[in-house]
C-alpha cells in the first residue's frame, strides 16, 4: 500500500493518514525503490498497475475505450492528477467513496446472487 499525499503541515498530515483517498495498492518491489519519491516522480510509473492507479495518469483516459466508457457510463469522477494536493486527497477519497458504493449495493449483489446480472 502507497501514501500519494504531498501535504506542507503536519497537523493536514496527522488529519489526513488514516483515510483511503490517497491510498493506492501497488507491489511491495514498487513501493520499497519509489516509495520517497514525490508523486510526480512516481507518476509515470503508476500507468505500469491496476486502474485506479493507472486513473492518476492522463495516459490511463487515451486509447483505452474500456476505460472511458466505464467513466461515461458510471459517471464516476476519475481524472488525472499532475500533483497530489488536500484538494487531490478529498476528489480522490469521493470517488473511493462512489466506487464502494457502487460495488457494495445490495440491489447489485441479489442482482448478481440471482443469476439477473454478472460481474463486469
Amino acid at each position: 500500500m502507497e501514501h500519494i499525499w504531498e501535504f506542507e503541515h503536519p497537523a493536514e498530515f496527522g488529519a489526513y493518514r488514516n483515510r483511503l483517498g490517497d491510498l493506492l495498492l501497488l507491489p511491495k518491489t514498487f513501493n520499497a525503490s519509489y516509495g520517497a519519491e514525490a508523486h510526480a516522480g512516481k507518476l509515470k510509473h503508476y500507468v505500469e498497475h491496476d486502474i485506479l492507479s493507472k486513473s492518476l495518469h492522463s495516459q490511463a483516459y487515451q486509447h483505452n475505450p474500456g476505460f472511458t466508457k466505464f467513466i461515461k457510463e458510471t459517471g464516476l469522477p476519475f481524472h488525472p492528477v499532475q500533483e497530489f494536493k488536500k484538494a487531490n486527497f478529498d476528489e480522490r477519497q469521493e470517488l473511493y467513496r462512489q466506487l464502494a458504493e457502487r460495488i457494495w449495493n445490495p440491489e447489485w449483489l441479489n442482482r448478481i446472487a440471482d443469476g439477473e446480472e454478472s460481474i463486469p
